[in-house]
């Protein structure tokens, strides 16, 4: 009963009041993360694999509240990042095209300015998810003070995937009326939440829609890879290892086709990888993916093969295929910004989940022009921004990925490299999956961007010649050696957290 208590006080509270608290603890967050920023993402970086669980289950009547948690975390972290870095921070520099990107992204925010919004607080949300976790992907590189403190906090933060994938279990294993599926509660076996026959449910674990929890299962399953390829102790390794079959099984009892597909193409990609660029052992890492498959395929037989069973059904009867959701998708959303949506579009934001639900409670009046339903992002995003923006923020995309494939191509160090090759493999399903609309993937996607910029990191030595980078940092032409640390005098060491 306890736990319902906050969820029945918000439910009888008005929404002005609601409001009210909310601002208040954005400033009590925002303050805090202000002077810890360091802590903050990482923090953030938690909370984005937990909040579904908080608002599904702990505050289903504030769920607003909870999904800005996160980006109050990170307000604060850029507020001191951005305007009152460190002295030490401005010492480096990021061998990124920043300039570019950003001026992309100000081509993107004119569709904010689009009036079939309807409301300026509206037009906010909308900024707010095409561009809240850009900034943070510059930010990634000064988070880790040396290359043990990165694998080690990384490794830590990877194992989180095993409660979450024993939670999917529990969901699979139960009812699709039980609170542990409230997601799937009152759906039919055909609807989005189920498999098409059967009784059982499409699991989500910690995570609000099942788009999210195929995200984890994507991004985890390409991180567990990376730091297999890293020295770890045998327990941290086994545990991995451990995880990797539980991520697949998590894949299949989601139901998510791309899911699976996703992770098939960031194995293929670290095989390839292997044979041609040095990343450690060559055969350690064919011998952890064969480790690996083969404990898919033991645990496919034995003990999940019920999931892997429906999801294989679920697959085959689904309809479509390759051609027709990918490149059929591209074509209509050609074909739509040409000949339906216009320069101008409907406006940033108009099709979000989260904005139609701040319109009822905000009681907003609906847009004069009501968007198309579409059920593909990309079409999605042309609609939202018209041609021209749309134009922008599919550069923003290959910009990001382009430069992920420079750093890959030119780290020199053998321990950041997986991680580099990790971050831009994890791109490439993406250029088509659920991005803007899918706030985990539009999370973790940056921050994992953000991990292959770390190489870009250097520090600028005004010469008389010019700029010269320093060679004791990881984004040197020289590799930081395996054991050092970062100098004395560098940001990584000093700070308030």
């Amino acid at each position: 009963m306890s736990s319902l208590t906050p969820s029945l006080l918000l439910a009888k509270l008005p929404v002005d009041t609601l409001l009210f608290i909310g601002a208040i603890a954005a400033v009590v967050v925002v303050s805090w993360s202000y002077n810890y920023w360091r802590t903050a993402v990482k923090v953030a970086f938690v909370l984005v694999l937990v909040e579904g669980a908080i608002r599904k289950w702990a505050l289903p009547q504030g769920q607003e509240l909870v999904y800005f948690g996160k980006d109050m975390l990170l307000v604060g972290a850029y507020l001191r990042f951005y305007f009152v870095p460190d002295p030490e921070i401005r010492d480096l520099t990021l061998r990124v095209p920043t300039g570019g990107i950003f001026a992309l992204c100000g081509i993107t925010a004119l569709s904010a300015l689009n009036f079939n919004i309807g409301s300026p607080i509206l037009a906010l949300i909308g900024l707010k998810g095409y561009f809240m976790y850009i900034p943070m992907a510059f930010m990634m590189p000064y988070l880790f003070r040396n290359k043990e403190e990165l694998i080690q906090q990384i490794t830590r933060y990877a194992l989180i995937a095993t409660p979450i994938c024993l939670l999917g279990f529990l969901q699979f294993k139960s009812d699709r009326f039980s609170m542990l599926n409230t997601f799937a509660a009152g759906t039919g076996e055909t609807g989005a939440t189920g498999f098409g026959f059967g009784d059982r449910a499409r699991i989500t674990g910690t995570f609000s829609y099942i788009t999210g929890h195929s995200t984890f299962v994507t991004i985890f399953t390409a991180l567990h890879i990376a730091l297999l390829t890293c020295k770890q102790s045998k327990f941290l390794r086994l545990w991995l290892m451990f995880n990797l079959p539980l991520l697949l099984a998590n894949g299949f009892m989601g139901g998510s086709r791309s899911a699976v597909y996703s992770t098939v193409i960031v194995a293929v990609g670290f095989a390839l990888a292997s044979t041609t660029v040095k990343m450690g052992s060559t055969l350690k890492i064919l011998a952890t993916l064969g480790a690996g498959a083969a404990a898919v395929a033991f645990g496919a037989t034995l003990y999940f093969k019920e999931a892997a069973t429906m999801w294989t059904a679920r697959a085959n009867n689904a309809g479509d295929d390759v051609q027709s959701r990918v490149v059929d998708a591209a074509k209509q959303a050609a074909e739509l910004a040409f000949d339906t949506v216009g320069l101008n579009g409907f406006g940033m934001g108009t099709t979000m989940p989260v904005t139609a639900q701040l319109r009822n409670t905000l009681r907003i009046a609906k847009p004069e022009r009501p968007p198309p339903l579409m059920d593909h992002e990309l079409m999605q995003v042309v609609v939202e921004l018209g041609l021209l923006c749309a134009m922008a923020w599919t550069a923003v995309r290959l910009i990001a990925m382009h430069q992920s494939f420079v750093m890959f191509k030119d780290c020199r160090d053998e321990d950041l490299r997986p991680f580099v090759l990790a971050g831009f493999l994890v791109q490439i399903p993406y250029l088509y999956l659920s991005v803007v609309l899918n706030h985990t993937a539009n999370f973790l996607l940056w921050g994992f961007i953000g991990l292959t910029f770390i190489p870009g990191l250097q520090r600028a030595v005004q010469r008389r010649g010019g700029v010269s980078p320093s060679q004791d940092l990881p984004g040197s032409r020289l590799p930081l050696p395996r054991g050092s640390k970062f100098p004395q005098n560098h940001p990584h060491r000093i700070g308030r957290d």
